[in-house]
């Protein structure tokens, strides 16, 4: 008879086959397999390691251990290993599944950007990189923000095409109507969300609600972030100026940061000597209440050298960090839920 197997402090208490019409080996194969599956759900973090717990099976000592019960044994372990390892490669979060495991699951890209120069040189990016990671980039669409008004055809093209990933950079206003026009054709990519542009902006989040959830956004500055200082800014933004701060604001803010910085550097106002100031500026997150992510420091190119965005997901109204992995929250929700889970809570 099996007696109990403890899962962590619980036990669990197994009957005997008695008259379930199967031998005792193939009562045993399905007790383990039992015992494996409830390892990777009741025991294993899932998230930081590929090892699965093994279960410890305590058996009486009425029954004889035969070939044929080892066999039962080892089918058990190749089936829950195979099955917690289909489980683990969907359930990673963004800060451990990199490409190659994203590729598993995700095969079909598609790209919709604005026209604009800023927009078609992100759009540009997606696509080398969609190929890089061996996704088939099935579209690559450029649209005019002035003038387009109606996504369905991209949305309808997508969803026939069995799109598995949108990435898009659009306007605040073509942002929103892109979602809800994957809403209203129930389009369910596993993945949805923006290079830059309309995805991080607070308003995007205020103006879809819910239906804002789990969308992708790269971004140089969230509330939710664990900068230094970053917290506390944002909420006395918000108190002053009602509305929430978003990347725009902190890209603006950022200017008197590196003034501040410069005129401590040299405190003259000639205008080379101040531009000579500028470029030796180097300020990490927080000083000088700066709030880009890993800080300033100019190239000779006047580029920032050390410039980093978040990978963000929405969820409740917040732009949650959930990559580069030592600013990362929470874990991401992947592959993301349909428009029916995000209506029931998800």
């Amino acid at each position: 008879m099996i007696k109990k197997r403890e899962i962590n402090d619980a036990v669990l208490t197994i009957p005997k086959p008695k008259s379930f019409g199967v031998s005792k080996e193939e009562f045993i194969k399905h007790i383990a397999i039992a015992a494996g599956m409830a390892d990777y759900e009741f025991i294993s973090f899932k998230t930081d390691k590929k090892e699965f717990c093994k279960s410890t099976l305590l058996l009486d000592g009425g029954i004889t251990i035969t070939d044929d019960f080892k066999k039962s044994i080892r089918s058990a372990k190749i089936i829950t290993e195979s099955v917690n390892h289909a489980r683990h490669l969907v359930d990673m979060p963004g800060n451990v599944v990199h490409p190659p495991y994203v590729t598993q699951v995700v095969k079909k890209m598609a790209v919709l950007c604005e026209n604009s120069i800023f927009g078609v040189s992100g759009g540009d990016q997606a696509v080398k990189f969609g190929k890089e990671v061996g996704f088939d980039v099935v579209d690559y669409s450029t649209y005019d923000a002035a003038t387009t008004r109606d996504f369905t055809g991209y949305i309808s093209k997508y969803k026939s095409a069995g799109v598995d990933f949108l990435a898009c950079h659009s306007r605040p206003q073509d942002g929103v109507m892109i979602t809800r026009t994957m809403k209203e054709l129930n389009y369910n990519p596993y993945g949805y969300g923006s290079l830059y542009g309309a995805h991080i902006i607070a308003d995007f989040g205020d103006t879809l609600g819910r239906d804002a959830n789990h969308v992708f956004g790269t971004t140089n500055f969230t509330s939710a972030a664990n900068v230094p200082g970053m917290k506390e800014l944002a909420a006395k933004f918000k108190k002053k100026h009602k509305i929430s701060a978003d990347a725009t604001f902190t890209a603006g803010f950022a200017v008197l940061s590196v003034l501040q910085a410069a005129l401590e550097i040299n405190p003259t106002y000639n205008r080379e000597e101040l531009k000579k100031a500028i470029e030796k500026v180097d300020i990490k997150a927080g000083e000088y209440n700066n709030m880009q992510i890993e800080g300033i420091k100019f190239t000779p190119n006047h580029d920032n050298a050390i410039v980093k965005a978040f990978v963000v997901q929405w969820k409740d109204g917040i732009m949650h960090p959930v990559a580069p992995a030592n600013y990362a929250v929470r874990e991401p929700v992947w592959p993301r839920p349909t428009w029916a889970q995000i209506e029931k809570g998800a």
